[in-house]
């Protein structure tokens, strides 16, 4: 153990009461206990869904919505970018916070459409419906083209300087919502084996960062500096 320690922390009698070599162990240290804070966070998602999964109850446009258990999430929309040639656009919701799987995604999308629709045709914004339907697709059948992109950007330019627009975005915000019910994964084989690798890995990571700025770049500068150790 010593030796490893005399390996990682560089001591020579040079440097054993000057300020910037204090400054050094500090800073080494300091940065060291950030990166390893850091990975931890930046991880936890990962072994998060792996502890914990999520059921969902219901859709806001769900005739059962208001009865249902769980905990409510915002939502919003995006384009379905894969869908097969010749598909028409098609909108999927996703939820923050809550991952939905694909074909629950699409299921949701097709309601939210269906509602959009009629809050668009509400507030006189129907006139853009389909503007951009009849442009060729991408030839590879994923994805939008050039030219569906373009239209669909510039008829968003056009709704917007329309004076119910901010009306109806108000309203289609508050449209899609999510509830889920979150059960929690009692199986403690997994979980412990899942904090022993969570563990590892930033401590690898530490132990690699002393090595490198310590073991490595620090001894190298001593050596420069006041040559080899007697």
């Amino acid at each position: 153990m010593k030796k490893i320690i005399n390996f990682l922390l560089v001591k020579r009698p040079e440097t054993e009461n000057k300020w910037w070599h204090r400054l050094f162990t500090v800073i080494l240290f300091g940065s060291a206990i950030v990166l390893f804070i850091s990975i931890i966070l930046l991880t936890a998602d990962i072994y998060k869904h792996a502890w914990f999964t999520h059921r969902i109850t219901a859709f806001s446009l769900e005739s059962n919505y208001q009865q249902a258990e769980g905990q409510e999430f915002p939502c919003n929309w995006s384009i379905d970018t894969t869908r097969a040639d010749n598909e028409p656009i098609k909108s999927v919701i996703k939820c923050k916070g809550v991952e939905i799987p694909l074909t629950d995604a699409r299921t949701y999308g097709a309601l939210y459409d269906t509602a959009g629709e009629n809050l668009r045709m509400q507030y006189g914004l129907d006139k853009y419906n389909g503007a951009c339907s009849n442009l060729p697709q991408n030839p590879s059948g994923k994805g939008l083209s050039k030219e569906e992109i373009t239209c669909l950007n510039e008829m968003q330019d056009v709704m917007q300087t329309d004076p119910t627009y901010n009306e109806y975005q108000n309203a289609s915000e508050n449209l899609a919502k999510i509830k889920i019910k979150v059960s929690e994964n009692t199986n403690l084989v997994t979980i412990f084996s899942d904090i022993f690798v969570w563990l590892t890995i930033p401590i690898l990571v530490i132990i690699t960062w002393i090595i490198f700025w310590s073991a490595i770049v620090y001894r190298t500068l001593l050596y420069v500096i006041f040559g080899k150790k007697k």
